[in-house]
């Protein structure tokens, strides 16, 4: 079988590779239907997962910054404005932000939380 994973890693189906090792190890097998199941989900878990890591390397962002870690009070942004932006609705609407302020008031982190925002896809 370890013949079945390398074969499933030289076609780069690292996720279904990973699964079917975890499948292989399982004491009750699963009919051909779930197992097949299974390996796809964790190949598109996998894709997904990386094109997260391949979209946050290519923006080369200097730190993690989200909207989790903004501290409102000590800066002059109104929340309720962030979380509009938080959307991403200006993307769609292929619209331009411009962030004024002085030093410390929370553009960098902004920016670079939008940016981040819109790499990590929303998973429901």
């Amino acid at each position: 079988m370890n013949g079945l994973i390398d074969e499933l890693s030289t076609l780069r189906l690292h996720g279904m590779a990973q699964a079917a090792r975890d499948l292989l190890a399982r004491k009750s097998p699963l009919s051909l239907s779930e197992a097949l199941r299974v390996l796809i989900k964790a190949e598109q878990g996998d894709r997904q997962i990386r094109t997260v890591n391949n979209r946050m390397r290519s923006a080369r962002f200097p730190h993690h910054k989200d909207f989790a870690g903004f501290d409102y009070s000590v800066s002059p942004v109104e929340q309720a404005r962030i979380q509009e932006l938080a959307t991403g609705d200006f993307t769609t609407n292929a619209e331009n932000i411009i962030l004024v302020g002085g030093a410390g008031s929370g553009k960098s982190h902004i920016a670079t939380a939008l940016g981040i925002s819109d790499c990590v896809p929303i998973v429901l």
